[in-house]
């Protein structure tokens, strides 16, 4: 690609990709031979070690090979602070290398030449990944070659001014990573919140966690489903929340393209919003025929059960919109959130391995789903455990609303800074 996109400010140009890095391909050692993958010396980078990974720098590999497997294949070793970047397959993902590496041939590995930062030429490819893909060429799968990789044109910075644009991007991708850890740590207490909210539950005299079993059996009972609270009673899931199948003849209504939102558990927010925009489309008879058999109110539970098992989601906004045949619903209500958590927890998690059916896809039936056992404390107690989940929750969410409004920073701050649109002192 030779064409000059856009005019670029006094001091920059565009230039070849080659002349910022020297680009290397990457090779594999006969699986044949064992000495070239024993003893594992070398890290050796494959695509799915780039996509499989979050972060911008890659700190090790699933596979490595030995100093021999290096030497008697077309693999190279590569420097820390390369931008190992994919040209197969998976054209244009990239992380920086934190360890001295090599890569299959997957690769047109960037080795950054003098005055050029690892992280800027990083955020400069990234910036350009559409542009890359559209260089792949191929019939069994795409791959760009070294030649057009080595030609491949970027808008360039003043050498002075190109750690100034990476730290100011490292600055809000360290905002991105600190968020996305308290995002992680807040899930996984979450999740062993509803562990112990749903065996041992909150006294509602202390409002604390209960003594365990272990601590005080005299407060539990030997249940179905366990050692639970004395005064817990075990349910069908249909017994308290009936569950109807919104497509009982599994035919998926045509698609149109002016309809009704067509709505499956994947066509929600990260906020359990529907994304109407996502939605296929079905046509207004199609929601109509749904309407005349059931209502869907706020507070219900949509669950998926072919294909993607479970994923509940919890209904909170009106709206004119026709179910999926892939879901049932659960008619919870004002316990919606309760039986969303219930549908997710280790006690269903366990009966759902034992009873989906797995031919072409994974399937659960209505009336399993009916049958599911569910623990079920006084009102008073539940309201305790969905108020201790839905703070939790709230918190969460806040963060993911925060990471997501950085990342959308992010990605104009590398349009402005990477292109010469806002200027930035050397």
């Amino acid at each position: 690609m030779s064409e000059v996109l856009f005019d670029l400010p006094e001091g920059w140009s565009w230039q070849p990709l080659s002349a910022l890095a020297e680009i290397v391909s990457g090779g594999t050692p006969s699986r044949e031979v064992a000495e070239y993958w024993s003893p594992a010396e070398i890290a050796w980078v494959t695509p799915t070690d780039i996509t499989g990974s979050d972060g911008r720098y890659l700190t090790s590999s699933k596979e490595s090979i030995s100093s021999s497997g290096l030497q008697k294949s077309s693999a190279s070793m590569l420097p820390i602070g390369t931008v190992l970047m994919t040209s197969r397959a998976t054209l244009g993902q990239a992380k920086i290398s934190a360890v001295k590496c090599c890569t299959n041939q997957g690769f047109k590995s960037l080795v950054p030449k003098e005055s050029v930062p690892s992280e800027y030429l990083y955020y400069l490819v990234q910036l350009f990944k559409d542009r890359y893909e559209r260089l792949g060429i191929g019939s069994t799968f795409l791959e760009v070659s070294k030649k057009d990789t080595e030609k491949f044109l970027l808008p360039v910075a003043p050498k002075g001014q190109r750690a100034s644009i990476s730290k100011i991007l490292v600055c809000i991708d360290n905002q991105i990573d600190a968020t996305q850890a308290i995002i992680d740590k807040y899930t996984a207490i979450k999740q062993g919140m509803m562990a112990d909210l749903f065996s041992r539950g909150i006294d509602p005299q202390t409002k604390a966690l209960r003594p365990t079993f272990k601590e005080a059996p005299e407060l539990y009972h030997k249940t179905p489903l366990g050692m639970l609270p004395k005064g817990w009673m075990i349910s069908q899931l249909e017994a308290i929340a009936p569950v109807i199948d919104p497509q009982p003849d599994h035919r998926t209504p045509p698609q149109v393209t002016d309809g009704v939102p067509y709505v499956g558990v994947g066509d929600f927010t990260w906020d359990e919003r529907i994304d109407a925009k996502k939605c296929r489309k079905v046509s207004p008879d199609a929601y109509l025929k749904q309407q005349s058999r059931f209502k869907v109110e706020l507070g219900d539970v949509i669950f998926g059960k072919i294909g993607t098992i479970g994923q509940p989601k919890v209904i909170r906004e009106a709206g004119n919109f026709a179910l999926s045949a892939n879901v049932l619903l659960i008619k919870s209500g004002i316990i919606g959130h309760y039986i969303r958590d219930v549908l997710i927890s280790e006690y269903t998690l366990a009966q759902l391995d034992r009873i989906v059916n797995v031919t072409s896809q994974p399937a659960v039936g209505i009336q399993t789903m009916r049958e599911l056992m569910i623990p079920i404390p006084d009102a008073i107690e539940l309201a305790l455990i969905n108020s201790k989940l839905q703070f939790l929750e709230n918190y969460i969410w806040s963060e993911v609303s925060s990471l997501n409004k950085l990342k959308a920073q992010k990605n104009g701050l590398m349009h402005d800074l990477l292109t010469g649109k806002v200027p930035v002192l050397a």
